[in-house]
């Protein structure tokens, strides 16, 4: 079952750049998270809410995994958002649920090492279409800790825009994971984040 928004990411070239970009325009240090291995990426993290986080996910020069994710974040000429991630409460169950909604998904296994050494584990769930990142993914953090509970606060995510050149075909598929939001018409699939932060209220696109 899908319950609540979960986070959102931000695509970086470069991690270290990428925080004191953020830290620049909010007033907020983001803390590192860690590296998530095989993917060939890191992130730090910003609280923005009651279980609600930011990612800054960039790639990771001390790993050599080569991935799609890790090409794409490398090609960035700066910071663009990547895309959002609903929670679920059980990744089995809400795989069923999409299928019987007649909608496949692949089900990812992921972790990643603190610093200090401790791995979280968590499951990823990737509903199938061709809408691109205006479609949300989900994650069932099984009994790992959400992020939210150590990630630095003082932002706030006050909306979050899906955008997709055909607005209603993306409504539709969101109405059908059982996501109320409205779809606004651009050039090509994305998000519109709004935050209020120490500094104001800012809008990335």
């Amino acid at each position: 079952m899908i319950t609540e928004l979960d986070h959102v990411l931000i695509g970086v070239p470069d991690l270290e750049d990428g925080m004191d970009w953020w830290t620049s325009l909010t007033g907020v240090r983001p803390i590192r998270g860690g590296p998530h291995r095989g993917l060939g990426t890191h992130n730090a993290l910003v609280g923005l809410g009651p279980h609600l986080y930011l990612e800054l996910l960039a790639p990771d020069p001390e790993q050599r995994a080569q991935t799609p994710t890790r090409e794409q974040l490398s090609r960035l000429d700066g910071p663009r958002p990547q895309g959002w991630c609903y929670a679920c409460d059980d990744a089995q169950r809400t795989a069923e649920e999409l299928s019987a909604e007649e909608i496949s998904s692949a089900r990812v296994p992921l972790s990643r090492q603190l610093p200090g050494g401790e791995t979280l584990s968590w499951d990823l769930i990737f509903p199938s279409h061709s809408l691109g990142s205006a479609i949300p993914f989900l994650i069932d953090w099984g009994r790992t800790p959400r992020p939210t509970e150590s990630a630095p606060t003082g932002c706030q995510l006050l909306e979050v825009t899906p955008i997709h050149p055909e607005p209603t075909e993306a409504q539709s598929f969101l109405a059908r994971l059982g996501i109320e939001r409205r779809v606004a018409e651009g050039k090509q699939s994305g998000l519109r984040l709004l935050l209020a932060t120490e500094r104001g209220e800012i809008s990335i696109e």
